[in-house]
């Protein structure tokens, strides 16, 4: 199998307001040292080629460094995602506009309106295949059927907060 070619990534750069979210979840965070393993992180990818889009942060969103969970890009298409969160409506909204407008992608919105999924919790395992993670937490379980050019999808059950990546 061939290794996937990064072209873009969209990052947001880290609020106040994520030390005090992340710590009901996974214990105290330094701060200063999250900004500097986040600048280190772009600097990394920016190294490799890829185009860095960086978000501000923003206070009123507190896990808006979590972009993955909005949207799943797979062979040109982007899938809107809908986080658990309703709170984080905002942060799918910038993050649809960015790829549809600046990167000019195509994109597809999951048609189960009661489905809800954070990007997070998709990983691409091959070419034809994407495991999704159910979370015991995240309410009634719901069939996610992936449009083309999505793939098979299979789910699994996990304990606690944390995603696939």
């Amino acid at each position: 199998m061939a290794a996937r070619r990064y072209t873009h990534a969209i990052v947001c750069r880290i609020p106040d307001c994520f030390k005090t979210n992340a710590a009901e979840l996974c214990g105290e965070i330094d701060l200063p040292l999250a900004r500097k393993q986040h600048e280190e992180l772009r600097k990394v990818l920016r190294d490799l080629g890829v185009d860095v889009i960086e978000l501000p942060p923003d206070e009123s969103q507190p896990d808006c460094v979590f972009v993955e969970d909005t949207a799943i890009v797979c062979n040109g298409t982007a899938l809107i995602c809908r986080p658990g969160l309703p709170t984080r409506q905002k942060e799918v909204d910038i993050v649809r506009s960015i790829l549809k407008k600046d990167m000019e992608l195509p994109i597809v919105d999951i048609a189960n309106p009661e489905a809800m999924v954070d990007g997070g919790d998709i990983l691409f395992t091959g070419p034809s295949h994407t495991s999704l993670q159910a979370k015991d937490d995240s309410g009634p379980n719901v069939t996610l059927k992936f449009p083309p050019p999505f793939v098979k999808c299979d789910s699994f059950h996990t304990h606690g907060a944390c995603s696939l990546r």
